[in-house]
């Protein structure tokens, strides 16, 4: 098959084979964050969810508006630059609508999954609500700030040890009594400046714990979901047995309701056929006679 016709192929005939690599590669990671699965549920950016190809070492398949498959051999710079394929495949990857199309075609199959296939391979559901969704981006920019802050107090611990050591050795080497002043007002300065941020950090924290108490709360509330779609599911089953049952008994008489009654018909056919030919019979000896 051609290169470039492998990829269409796979599209239209091996989705089946996908959803199962789906579920095999979520079963065995370590770290779920890293399979498609999870990516389509966390709405992850679809340029990290390259399809690495099982048949074809170092080579992946993206499922854009024209399905393609690239082989990382094929897309090694030459001395003179990028090669062909791999502008083509830099070019394919830039094309907004190719990134569309690539992650609806994964979202039908992941949207194929059923209650049951969840069920049975682990997979842990994530809260699809805007509100989750956010509190998820709040809590990244909150730990981002965090990180911020203890950097800037970090440099301004620092800067206060450097700033007081060298106010010491002025001290002892030049003896000036207003320069001394004026370092001690400056590092003065920077412990406040130091509280201050340590103030902003504590009220970030703050805030941080009352967004993971949050989410704690929604997937609690996706765990009852799960249980009463699990509970729907098998009373369900239940009724639909029941019913299944009833249906096939209810056949089942009127099937031999109608056996016999055609078997009374039958009889009723033959009865009057001999009581014809009786008549018939009697007719005959009388014009014989």
């Amino acid at each position: 098959m051609r290169r470039d016709a492998i990829a269409p192929h796979v599209k239209a005939k091996h989705t089946e084979d996908l959803k199962q690599r789906f579920f095999k590669e979520y079963t065995e990671s370590e770290r779920k964050e890293g399979t498609i699965i999870h990516k389509v549920m966390a709405y992850k950016d679809p340029i990290t969810m390259a399809i690495e190809s099982e048949t074809i070492e170092d080579a992946e398949y993206w499922f854009g508006v024209k399905p393609d498959l690239f082989i990382e051999d094929d897309t090694k710079p030459t001395d003179k630059g990028p090669s062909r394929l791999q502008k083509a495949k830099t070019a394919y990857l830039h094309s907004k609508q190719n990134l569309e199309f690539h992650l609806e075609f994964i979202k039908s199959i992941v949207d194929s999954i059923t209650l049951l296939d969840m069920m049975k391979h682990n997979i842990t559901v994530l809260s699809t609500s805007p509100e989750y969704i956010n509190l998820k981006k709040s809590e990244g920019n909150l730990a981002k700030e965090n990180r911020d802050l203890k950097e800037k107090i970090d440099a301004s611990s620092i800067n206060y040890t450097r700033i007081f050591r060298e106010n010491e050795e002025l001290k002892r080497a030049m003896d000036i009594p207003d320069t001394i002043q004026l370092l001690h007002f400056e590092n003065k300065t920077n412990k406040m400046k130091a509280a201050n941020y340590q103030t902003v950090i504590e009220q970030q924290n703050s805030l941080l714990k009352t967004q993971e108490s949050r989410i704690e709360e929604l997937e609690n509330t996706i765990r009852q979901i799960n249980l009463n779609a699990d509970y729907k599911i098998f009373t369900l089953e239940s009724t639909v047995s029941e019913e299944v049952s009833k249906a096939v008994k209810k056949a089942e008489k009127d099937a031999e309701k109608k056996i016999k009654k055609e078997f009374k018909v039958k009889e009723e056919k033959k009865k009057k056929a001999k009581k014809m030919a009786k008549i018939a019979e009697l007719s005959s000896d009388s014009d014989s006679d």
